[in-house]
C-alpha cells in the first residue's frame, strides 16, 4: 500500500508542477503581447474622444471615439506593463480626450500609450522562473517514478519466487532419488565382498 500511495502522491505533484509550467508560459506570453502593443501604441494615430463616465476612485474610465468609420467605446487607460507609472491625469465625464487608436483595429485604443521595459522584464523573468521550477520538478518526479513499484507487485514476485524455489527443491530431491535407484539397480553384491557395477568387477569393494 505504501508504494501505491507514493505513486499517487508523485502523480499529484506531477500535475501541480505541470500547472506551474503552464502558469509561467501564460505569464510570459501575456507580458510579450501586452508590451508589444504598448510599444506600438506610441506610434498609433490620435483621434478625438470624449469621457463618458469615471469611477469613484478614478481607476475606471469609460470613453468613446470615432475611428473614421464607426464609433467605439472602451475602458483601457494604459497597458498593464505601463500601469505602474501614474501620470496623474484626471478624466472628468464630458471632457474631450485624445485617444490613441490602432490603425489595424479601430476597436483597440488606449488613453496613455507606452509601457515599461522594467515591468516587462520582471514579468517575463518571473514566467521563465516558473517554467524552470516546473520542468525541474517534473524531471525529478519522473526519475522518482522510475524507481517506484506498487507494493502488491513486489509481494506477488516474492510469492512467485518462493513457489519457484519449492518446486526446484522438490525436483532436485526427486532427481536425487531416481539417481540413487538407478545406481542401486546397477550395483550388485557378490559373496566375497565384490561389487559388480557397469560391467566391471572390483573384488574387495563392499557396499
Amino acid at each position: 500500500m505504501a508504494g501505491r500511495e507514493d505513486i499517487k502522491g508523485a502523480l499529484g505533484a506531477f500535475i501541480l508542477f505541470g500547472l506551474v509550467v503552464a502558469s509561467g508560459v501564460l505569464a510570459a506570453y501575456a507580458a510579450v503581447e501586452d508590451y508589444a502593443q504598448a510599444r506600438a501604441s506610441l506610434s498609433w494615430p490620435a483621434v478625438d474622444g470624449i469621457v463618458l463616465s469615471r469611477g469613484k476612485d478614478g481607476d475606471v474610465v469609460r470613453y468613446a471615439w470615432f475611428d473614421g468609420e464607426e464609433s467605439h467605446s472602451g475602458e483601457r487607460i494604459t497597458f498593464w506593463t505601463g500601469a505602474v507609472f501614474d501620470k496623474g491625469a484626471v478624466y472628468e465625464p464630458g471632457k474631450p480626450v485624445k485617444v490613441r487608436v490602432s490603425p489595424d483595429d479601430g476597436s483597440l485604443a488606449v488613453l496613455e500609450p507606452g509601457g515599461s521595459s522594467v515591468v516587462f522584464a520582471v514579468v517575463l523573468g518571473f514566467g521563465g522562473l516558473l517554467v524552470f521550477i516546473g520542468l525541474a520538478g517534473i524531471i525529478r518526479l519522473t526519475m522518482l517514478l522510475d524507481g517506484l513499484r506498487p507494493a502488491h507487485a513486489d509481494e506477488d514476485q516474492s510469492v512467485l519466487g518462493e513457489e519457484g524455489d519449492t518446486l526446484v527443491e522438490g525436483r532436485s530431491l526427486e532427481f536425487d532419488l531416481m539417481e540413487r535407484r538407478s545406481v542401486r539397480d546397477r550395483r550388485r553384491e557378490y559373496p566375497g565382498g565384490g561389487v559388480f557395477e557397469g560391467r566391471s568387477f572390483e573384488p574387495g569393494n563392499s557396499v
